[in-house]
């Protein structure tokens, strides 16, 4: 896949590739649906997390999107990309790596 189709313009895009590039890579997969908030086409808005590597790690690498806004998107092509092109590989045999989408912050 060529980098850039890594990256997304629309929440719901980013989710479908971010999902679908974990779930190839063989992470283990939860979602965090927000109770209230929803997105701008009124889509549910969830916090995805992929963990891939051993259950036991003795390391781990937390990589995170979306704290912020408009960055979300970059770094979740970022994290795409990540599970695409299989960089966890590099973390070895003892590490984890626990990648966090679109986390979304309740301001109220």
């Amino acid at each position: 896949m060529p980098t850039n189709e890594f990256f997304s313009e629309h929440y719901a895009h980013a989710r479908t590739k971010f999902l679908s590039a974990a779930q190839d890579a063989g992470a283990v997969m939860r979602a965090y649906e927000h109770p209230s908030q929803r997105g701008p086409d009124g889509e549910r808005l969830s916090i995805d997390v992929g963990v891939i590597g051993p259950p036991d790690a003795s390391r781990g690498l937390l990589l995170i999107s979306g704290t912020h806004g408009v960055e979300g998107f970059a770094g979740s092509g970022g994290q795409v990309g990540f599970f695409r092109d299989s960089l966890y590989e590099a973390l070895g045999e003892s590490a984890c790596a626990i990648v966090v989408h679109a986390l979304l912050l309740d301001e109220s």
